[in-house]
């Protein structure tokens, strides 16, 4: 029995590269009058070459009328531009919804918040009574905070005596900041003792009922957030610019120290802690570049 004979594949491939610009004549011929209508004069090469050509130019030509022609609305999957803008509205409308809807939880975890407090009020009172006649027996001391914006404020009151701290008397390179802010009122109410440097009064009394909402006049940290025996509840929020907000004499903290808080937020609630002579109200001073400024300037308090 005969083996049969194995070709090497080194020897096809010699043979095939061999054969690659080997040229054929394609003639085209009357078969009646055998006269010779065309020639071509052809390679396994220019064959290759001509067909990788025309499929490259075929599938650009494709695409083209697909993606500049009205055709494209025909291709199985393909949005029409009526469908793509109602899908962007669509998008649109969903991320607003979800925006709200972040907006509204916030708030109303805050007034859920409110309201249990003002359901505890009366079981906590006697325990509040009782700690902060401690607080008042002990040395109380201080946040860094505070202290320093008493001390500055003290300073302040003594340079300027009578004369008026605005963002008038500002240098322009400090006022410039101060001219492009625009802040969310602090609270509701009536004011009932305004700014004054004279009488070392460095913000506004704003009068409301008990629990009445206090909020955030913008973004920014809250730096301090505790009791003190003279300013009862205080917050104190750091915000961007070199400006700090400092709300006193609230019911009941909502923030915390180091809590980001936003614009409009509720950070507590009206009260009469401290020191507070004139019932239940918010004190509240504005601070810019370590000067107290006039809040009336820049907030509009409504009733």
């Amino acid at each position: 029995m005969k083996r049969k004979k194995t070709i090497p594949l080194s020897h096809i491939w010699k043979k095939s590269i061999s054969n690659w610009k080997t040229k054929y004549r394609l003639v085209i011929k009357n078969d009646s009058t055998h006269h010779v209508k065309l020639t071509f004069l052809l390679s396994p090469k220019n064959i290759f070459v001509v067909v990788i050509t025309s499929a490259v130019i075929l599938v650009m030509l494709t695409a083209m009328l697909i993606a500049f022609t009205p055709l494209r609305v025909y291709v199985p999957g393909y949005t029409t531009p009526d469908e793509y803008r109602e899908y962007k509205k669509l998008a649109l409308r969903i991320d607003s919804v979800d925006i709200l809807l972040k907006q509204n939880q916030q708030f109303i975890d805050n007034v859920y918040l409110v309201l249990s407090d003002q359901i505890k009020a009366e079981e906590k009172q006697k325990e509040a009574v009782e700690e902060r006649e401690t607080v008042e027996k002990e040395d109380y001391k201080k946040s860094d905070a505070a202290i320093l914006m008493e001390e500055e404020a003290e300073r302040i009151a003594q340079q300027y005596g009578n004369e008026r701290i605005n963002a008038s008397t500002m240098p322009l390179t400090k006022r410039a900041d101060i001219e492009t802010f625009f802040p969310f009122p602090p609270a509701k109410g009536v004011i009932v003792n305004s700014y004054s440097v004279a009488n070392k009064h460095f913000g506004i009394d704003i009068r409301n009922k008990k629990n009445s909402l206090i909020y955030s006049i913008d973004k920014g940290i809250v730096i301090f957030s505790g009791y003190d025996v003279q300013n009862g509840n205080t917050i104190i929020i750091q915000h961007e610019g070199n400006i700090i907000s400092k709300y006193q004499h609230n019911n009941r903290l909502i923030k915390k120290v180091g809590e980001k808080v936003q614009k409009g937020e509720i950070i507590a609630t009206m009260g009469s802690s401290g020191n507070a002579e004139a019932g239940n109200h918010l004190h509240f001073e504005l601070w810019y570049n370590g000067f107290p400024i006039n809040p009336l300037e820049y907030i509009t308090i409504d009733l």
